[in-house]
């Protein structure tokens, strides 16, 4: 069972991810899944997005450095693990994270911002052997509906996978 999932993000933003796919995986053998961005390999079309729905069911957590994903597997009540080290393309991995969306879901409660290997490592850890409370759960589902309110891009495409959950 892959307990964790780890979100590709688009356009390499994020050098070191398939370095910390195989880190988390050599540490937590049978519990990584990685999916890759639909724009490196992935698509958005039903199939995909239902695939996708599933890992998130089947994850106790998701790793990413910046996607969306958070917010979906959020909606389904499961929390982020957010890859704070690391570069891409346009700076720092923590400094996508200014864009709005990305900034909410680091501040939620039950997210967590790794900015280290050892820490990602420990970070994952405490999930799996700990996870969230059913009210833990409740309140992450609340605070990432606010987010998911489709406003055109990013909203329509988490209103669209909120359906396809249901």
């Amino acid at each position: 069972m892959n307990r964790v999932l780890v979100a590709g993000t688009s356009l390499h933003f994020w050098f070191e991810e398939r370095d910390i796919v195989a880190l988390l995986s050599r540490r937590f053998p049978d519990e990584v899944v990685h999916r890759l961005h639909p724009r490196r390999g992935g698509s958005w079309e039903w199939p995909a997005m239902l695939k996708l729905k599933n890992q998130i069911a089947q994850a106790w957590c998701v790793v990413a450095a910046f996607s969306t994903v958070t917010i979906e597997a959020a909606l389904m009540g499961r929390p982020a693990i957010l890859v704070g080290f690391g570069n891409g393309p346009q700076g720092r991995v923590l400094d996508h994270w200014a864009y709005e969306h990305m900034a909410t879901v680091a501040s939620w409660p039950t997210s967590k911002v790794a900015h280290d290997e050892d820490e990602l490592v420990r970070m994952v850890a405490n999930a799996l052997a700990r996870p969230l409370t059913e009210e833990e759960r409740d309140d992450l589902r609340a605070r990432a509906l606010l987010i998911a309110d489709c406003r055109p891009g990013l909203h329509e495409r988490i209103a669209r996978a909120i359906e396809a959950a249901r």
